[in-house]
């Protein structure tokens, strides 16, 4: 039987907290203390060279590689649902565990077998120990190959404290053994030395690391991993003022902690934490006692830019403006910014750290076009007389946090990924304890974020959301539309279906431009479609599955429903992993309502004048009496029966009738006076 193959190779960038997804594996030999049967080989690669079994040397990114193959025809013993293999290199001295798997690699978490139609997940992965694979098999009609990647990192907050607690040695060698399900393999050892640090010292510099997926439920649901690291040389007192502002497709729900790290993006102290994510908590000052840095963090909220294209991302508007710290100087009175700093642009509010809104600012919000549409949610963060644990003068500070996946996104990569953006800057002032004025008194400095910086306005962040699986195709959710009518404002009124319109689909590009007649997964043309009375598309009297491939769409409408004005503009859709419902509206001909018909006036007969008095005013009928002409001049009446109560014709024809007959009365008792 032929066997079913796939590939794997994964490489990762070796940046401390950020990560990626899943990979593979397979059953062993217990009996043996060789490699077993399916893992053909496990190497430590850095430069091309394998460093099992070598001389010690100095650690230097190396990576775990490890390939697996399995052909269930040829294996004696074949792999069974609950079959375990267990792969991972473990410290000689747990005390000198100086290296682990960089995070985005350990948070890979599953086999897919896609030779199979649909693919098929092979088995669960752990590698949270970050040492390497702990693989469980769940099914039993599997072959494989795959060759998997491990990037490896130091440590650092474990060599800080080695060497702390010994303060005496100036170098440090420690060894790694491989071990498959438990049991060395031998001839598989790994050494490496590690000289002690020198003491850092502080460049101003600001970076932002790659926003790393985290996946939590279906697939584009979850939230990004960011890190921010700032090197400062400021001396206290000093303020710092951090902004981070996503685009509206993200949220920040206040997860966030502050650290002061001996070397930038190494977390030593935290000096600020804060894992609540409760809107209804309350939060206040955290004061490092060590030292008294004190943090502050607000939810800022802010009205985000109108997008040039069809799908582009709604990101905030940045603006150079002064600061004032709130603090007294020695003159009595705050300090503005020596510089203007980079700030959000149209800020609707500032809140400490999960503030509940009140009415008034949910009001503002909905008025701004709602929280996650036109409006985004970032934080402020302000440190104020920061001194390092380490340092004399200056120090590393980091912010690590997170920010969830609210919408999906409108824009795609060229790996079919969406794609969402974040942005990030800092100001920073020292703050004087003498007249600035003085000649004695030593220049005060300031630092800010420039605009090469990683994160910076200028140079925002990209990250995408790729998929939790490997070895298989990301089954894409089907796109849900309906035609519906519109209300006077042009709002989608998704309870009124309409039936009748005409419709061809297109692919198109990321500028709305069309490329050709898209198809389904059926491989069916979606032109010249029409809605049923559900609003659903149909071709040749059947409905028509919206299952697309990850891409842009453009619904171009060819004829409106009857009694409908027709949509001229294109509708530019994005798919991608998660699923999307769309409704498309049209307003009805004639939309703005007419102004109602005057009600008719009640006429108002008058009686003929009297004789010699042509000219003066008659005096009014009652309407619901009709008069019998008097041709003598004698002013008799004759009354008729009154309408019934309701019959409002009735009244209008013979009121209508009074007068005409009134007017004929008085046009000829005129030709009588004049004759």
């Amino acid at each position: 039987m032929k066997m079913r193959k796939f590939s794997l190779f994964i490489t990762v960038a070796m940046i401390l907290g950020t990560f990626i997804t899943p990979i593979i594996a397979a059953p062993v030999d217990e009996n043996s203390n060789d490699l077993c049967p399916i893992v053909k080989s496990v190497e430590m690669i850095s430069g091309g060279e394998d460093h099992f079994g070598k001389s010690p040397r100095e650690f230097n990114g190396d990576s775990l590689n490890i390939r697996l193959s399995y052909d269930r025809n040829t294996m004696k013993t074949p792999i069974k649902r609950g079959d375990k293999l267990k792969i991972e290199i473990v410290p000689v001295d747990s005390n000198k565990d100086f290296i682990y798997m960089d995070y985005n690699t350990s948070i890979l978490n599953e086999l897919v077998d896609n030779s199979k139609n649909p693919p098929e997940k092979v088995a669960d992965i752990d590698m949270t120990g970050r040492h390497g694979a702990d693989f469980t098999f769940i099914g039993e009609d599997v072959e494989f190959d795959a060759n998997m990647k491990l990037p490896f990192i130091y440590r650092n907050t474990k060599i800080t404290e080695y060497f702390k607690k010994n303060p005496n040695e100036n170098e440090v060698t420690f060894k790694y053994k491989l071990q498959i399900n438990g049991k060395d393999v031998e001839g598989k050892v790994l050494e490496y030395i590690v000289k002690k640090p020198k003491p850092g010292t502080a460049h101003q510099k600001f970076g932002k690391t790659n926003g790393v997926y985290n996946r939590e439920g279906e697939l584009g649901d979850g939230y990004f991993l960011y890190n921010i690291n700032i090197d400062t040389e400021l001396r206290s007192p000093n303020e710092y003022v951090i902004y981070d502002a996503p685009d509206v497709n993200l949220g920040f729900e206040g997860y966030l902690y502050v650290a002061d790290g001996e070397n930038s993006g190494q977390l030593t102290k935290r000096i600020f934490s804060n894992y609540n994510t409760d809107p209804n908590s309350k939060f206040t000052d955290y004061q490092y006692n060590d030292n008294g840095t004190k943090v502050k963090a607000y939810d800022v909220y802010y009205v985000a830019k109108e997008p040039v294209l069809a799908n582009d991302i709604r990101v905030p508007e940045w603006e150079e403006k002064t600061l004032t710290f709130k603090r007294d100087d020695v003159k009595g009175g705050n300090i503005d910014s020596m510089e203007n700093a980079s700030v959000p642009k149209n800020i609707l509010f500032e809140k400490p750290l999960g503030a509940k809104l009140t009415d008034e600012e949910q009001k503002k919000i909905d008025e701004a076009g709602g929280l996650y549409k036109k409006v985004g949610k970032g934080f402020k963060v302000t440190i104020t007389d920061y001194k390092s644990n380490y340092l004399e003068k200056g120090g590393h500070i980091t912010l690590v946090y997170k920010m969830r996946i609210k919408n999906p996104s409108p824009k795609l990569n060229s790996a079919g990924n969406p794609v969402y953006k974040n942005f990030a800057t800092y100001y920073a002032d020292e703050i004087p304890t003498c007249d600035p004025d003085d000649e004695k008194c030593v220049p005060i400095k300031s630092e800010k974020t420039k605009t090469n910086d990683w994160g910076s306005p200028e140079k925002p962040i990209e990250n995408d959301v790729k998929p939790g699986t490997i070895g298989a195709d990301v089954k894409i959710p089907e796109l849900e539309f309906t035609k519906v009518e519109a209300d006077e404002n042009g709002n989608a009124l998704n309870n009124k279906p309409l039936g009748g319109a005409k419709f061809t689909i297109y692919k198109g590009d990321a500028q709305g431009n069309k490329i050709e007649i898209a198809k389904n997964k059926e491989d069916i043309s979606l032109e010249n479609l029409i809605t049923d009375k559900d609003g659903k598309l149909t071709k040749d009297g059947n409905k028509i599955k919206l299952k697309l491939d990850k891409g842009y769409y453009i619904f171009h409408e060819i004829d409106a429903p009857r009694g409908y004005e027709i949509i001229n503009e294109d509708t530019l859709v994005t798919i991608s992993y998660k699923a999307n419902s769309i409704f498309i509206a049209n307003k009805k001909k004639g939309e703005n309502p007419k102004p109602e018909d005057p009600k008719p006036e009640e006429p108002k007969p008058e009686n003929p004048p009297a004789p010699g008095k042509p000219d003066e005013p008659s005096t009014p009928l009652k309407p619901d009496e009709p008069i019998k002409p008097d041709t003598h001049g004698k002013g008799e009446t004759n009354k008729g029966s009154n309408p019934q109560t309701g019959d409002n014709e009735n009244l209008i024809f013979i009121i209508t009738l009074t007068g005409f007959m009134t007017g004929l009365l008085i046009k000829a008792k005129k030709r009588d006076i004049n004759k």
